[in-house]
């Protein structure tokens, strides 16, 4: 039987911010209602990429960084920070992910709220 070898991260805030950056732009691209090639069939919302568990492990993921991010700036122990990676599987998944986001220019929508209404 193979062993599996852990996924390493390298834990310091450029990383952890770089890493949050990538994994909030992946959540929001699949969410987005854009058309796009998947496997040769044009789909306007990216819900076969990741499994509805995949994307709560993506989340997992998110909200490990966060706190991670909190714990250098001070704001948590570290015996709280919940040390969380996706699997391999995963992470190859995000990275064709990422892929499709740079070929196709996608970019992160802002929605802005007028608070003077």
């Amino acid at each position: 039987m193979a062993i599996k070898k852990e996924r390493e991260f390298h834990y310091h805030l450029e990383a952890v911010v770089e890493r949050l950056k990538l994994l909030d732009n992946v959540i929001s691209f699949l969410f987005e209602e854009i058309p796009v090639n998947i496997d040769g069939e044009i789909v306007m919302r990216k819900r076969d990429i990741l499994t509805d568990g995949e994307k709560i492990c993506v989340n997992q993921e998110r909200a490990s960084m966060r706190e991670y991010r909190e714990y250098i700036f001070g704001n948590m122990a570290f015996k709280d920070v919940r040390k969380y990676l996706v699997s391999q599987e995963i992470e190859d998944k995000i990275q064709k992910i990422l892929t499709v986001i740079i070929l196709t220019g996608w970019e992160k929508q802002i929605n802005e709220i007028d608070i003077n209404e």
